[in-house]
This record gives structure tokens, sequence and C-alpha cells, in this order.
């Protein structure tokens, strides 16, 4: 056995392989919660283009029928992840747009609002760091004053 064929049973070895090393990464974007947000479409899509791209070479500069084939795997792996990193993200993206439909700041009508990041809680005024607009900083105070309100006081506060 050769150095050629050595390097080509080198070559055709980890190539079988790595259509196998796609599998824990499919199976990761699918199961995950937050959108499939650790993907990264530039990467993949770069990895899309180099396997097209060998493909391509191998099929009309070296006629390998073979070669094409396993990357051609390459590459219809690079698009499952990259179908399935878009459609969690839209999925994600649709239900986190529902819950902030559904209150707005995010949270459960009736419960305490979450104490922000950057906001100050002064005497019955709140002032924020993280450039919120006024109006929604009237509102974080209004919603703020009515879960301090005693259970016969529900009315919103005067602005």
């Amino acid at each position: 056995m050769g150095l050629e064929d050595i390097t080509l049973t080198l070559f055709a070895a980890c190539n079988f392989i790595r259509v196998f090393a796609y599998i824990p990464q499919i199976h990761k974007a699918a199961t995950d919660v937050n959108g499939a947000s650790a993907i990264s479409c530039t990467t993949w899509t770069l990895f899309l283009v180099a396997h097209v791209s060998t493909v391509a070479y191998a099929l009309v500069n070296r006629s390998d029928w073979w070669l094409a084939a396993c990357f051609a795997s390459n590459a219809l792996c690079c698009i499952a992840i990259l179908a399935i990193a878009y459609w969690k993200g839209r999925c994600h993206a649709r239900e986190k747009s529902r819950a902030d439909l559904a209150s707005p700041h995010g949270t459960v009508p009736g419960q305490p609002l979450p104490f922000r990041q950057g906001a100050v809680r002064i005497a019955g005024e709140v002032r924020s760091d993280d450039h919120l607009s006024a109006q929604r900083m009237e509102d974080f105070a209004a919603d703020d004053a009515l879960s301090l309100a005693g259970p016969g006081d529900r009315r919103r506060p005067a602005r």
C-alpha cells in the first residue's frame, strides 16, 4: 500500500465519519428551546458552499462520483442544520412576540414586576440607566404602584 493509497483511505474514512458527526449538531439544534440561537448560520452557510463547490469540482474536474456523493451528503447535513435553525428561530420569535403582546413588560398580568437590571426604585419613583423611553418608565412605575396597592384599590394611578 503506497502513500497515495494511505492518504485516499484516510480521506475517505474521515469524510465518512464526518457525516455522523453532524448528527449531534442536528439533534441539538432541533431540541433547543431558545430558537437554535447557538447555531451560526454564517458558518454553516460557508460550510455548505464549500461542500457544494467540492461536489462541482469532483464532477467537473475529476469525474469522481464517489467524492461528489461524499460531499453531497455533507452538504445535505448542512442544509438540514440551516433549515432547523431557521425553523426554530421563526418559532421562537413567534412565541416571544405572543408573550410580548400579552403583557407590555413580558410579565403575567397581576404578578409582581421583576426588578430590572439598571432600574432603581426610590420612594415610589423609578429611575433607569438603560435609556428606556419616558412612557415606558411611566408604565413601569404605574404597574409597580398597582402591585403595591391594596386588594380593594385596583385603579390605575393618575399620571
